[in-house]
């Protein structure tokens, strides 16, 4: 929002284009005689025209276009007072410059600023003394103190009407970007409520459902191998062994994102960076997913540097690299194919992909995940459920390495995770 004075400066223009014209238009028919000063007012009256359209077709600022205004209007008057010096009608020329300058001086505070008041002001004081006394009219002289103490007042009047008027424009712009700011502040404070509400919901869902599925599974089936331990066969215990690992294994799962997300949630986690081998980070997420690797037969190829080492905290990267796996493996067919690669890049960065042969995303589904929100949760391709928690922790835990994580997915044509993070963080 403009200032006040900044939306009169356009008025004042074309205000200010009428007073010219009538004045000169006055100077002409009453007062100028000499044939100069006509050429002179025909001048500036083209100057000026050249000057409305530039401004109408905004190719100088309002300001230049004000300063040209006044300053023409200004040596306007200045040469009708010295051409007119030694005329009969000098003594009225003087007295109606007199009223032109007091009219000047205001346009010049409200149009420009209130510098140029003083400027024009006290020009034309020096102007009107010098000429007054050269001139030699006692009338003139006689009067000249009186007529100099009223333009030095009225100086002085305009300026502080416009220190006025700009100690209130400030006050009110100063009020309008503190309201801006808490109208920002109240918008971000809204987005995070919305966020909270968005995950709260989700877990009262996560704790009401998802958690209660696999506890009730995992009950179902000990209670059948306590009944049928001595009547079953072992391929049934085995069978019910399996679906009491895999509820197992979920339940595990679950609460691992939980307690994640509730770190998270704090804001007050204090990483603790250390150096570590990123093939035994990789090792670990691999020996805890074996399970399901060999439930759906999956094939894992693992292009890491044994050597490599990263300064981070181990306990989110693996977190990270375990919803990742993970996922790769909820949306990979049986019989499919996951690849997890690392590179170096520019001596800073390490990348990490971890590429599947899934079922892939369409460009709106890839669009809404690592949105600082909680997303839907998809089946996977042996029904297998999540959360929705996972991508949202990776997301918080690599940002808060100074990271960032990224997709490239086509339906179809399986996914591609990337995160990067800086090979030397700072310690906290």
């Amino acid at each position: 929002m403009q200032s006040i004075l900044t939306n009169l400066k356009r008025k004042f223009f074309f205000l200010g284009i009428i007073g010219y014209t009538i004045g000169h238009l006055l100077d002409i028919f009453y007062f100028t005689q000499s044939k100069n000063i006509i050429i002179f007012d025909l001048l500036v009256f083209t100057i000026i025209i050249v000057n409305i359209i530039l401004v109408l077709k905004n190719k100088i600022s309002i300001e230049w276009a004000n300063g040209l205004l006044v300053y023409s209007f200004f040596t306007s008057n200045i040469l009708g007072l010295i051409i007119n010096f030694k005329s009969n009608s000098f003594d009225s020329y003087l007295f109606f410059s007199v009223v032109i300058y007091g009219i000047l001086v205001l346009f010049a505070g409200f149009a420009l600023n209130k510098y140029h008041v003083f400027i024009i002001g006290v020009s034309y004081i020096i102007l009107f003394l010098t000429l007054s006394f050269l001139q030699k009219n006692k009338n003139i002289i006689d009067i000249a103190p009186l007529i100099t103490t009223v333009l030095i007042a009225y100086i002085f009047g305009v300026n502080y009407i416009i220190n006025l008027i700009n100690n209130y424009n400030y006050n009110q712009n100063e009020l309008i970007n503190n309201l801006k700011k808490q109208n920002k502040l109240l918008e971000k404070q809204g987005e995070e409520l919305a966020l909270l509400n968005n995950t709260k919901n989700k877990l009262f869902s996560v704790l009401g459902h998802d958690l209660r599925t696999p506890a009730n599974s995992i009950m179902g089936f000990a209670e059948l191998i306590s009944l049928k331990s001595e009547s079953a066969d072992i391929n049934a215990i085995k069978k019910y062994s399996h679906h009491i690992y895999q509820a197992s294994n979920m339940l595990n799962n679950l609460l691992n994102q939980i307690l994640d997300w509730a770190r998270l949630q704090t804001g007050k986690i204090v990483i603790h960076y250390q150096e570590i081998y990123i093939a035994d980070i990789i090792d670990d997420v691999i020996d805890l997913m074996q399970g399901t690797i060999r439930l759906k037969n999956i094939k894992v190829e693992v292009d890491i540097d044994k050597t490599a080492t990263i300064n981070c905290n181990k306990q989110m990267l693996a977190t990270v690299i375990r919803n990742l796996v993970s996922n790769a493996l909820k949306f990979t067919p049986e019989n499919g194919k996951i690849s997890i690669k690392s590179y170096v890049e520019n001596n800073k960065n390490l990348i990490f992909s971890i590429k599947d042969s899934g079922v892939g995303m369409d460009k709106e589904t890839v669009d809404k995940l690592f949105k600082d929100t909680v997303t839907k949760s998809q089946r996977g391709t042996n029904n297998e459920k999540g959360t929705g928690l996972g991508l949202y922790i990776c997301n918080g835990y690599i940002k808060m390495h100074n990271g960032k994580i990224w997709v490239e997915s086509e339906t179809g044509n399986g996914s591609t995770f990337y995160f990067s993070v800086p090979l030397k963080n700072k310690h906290e």
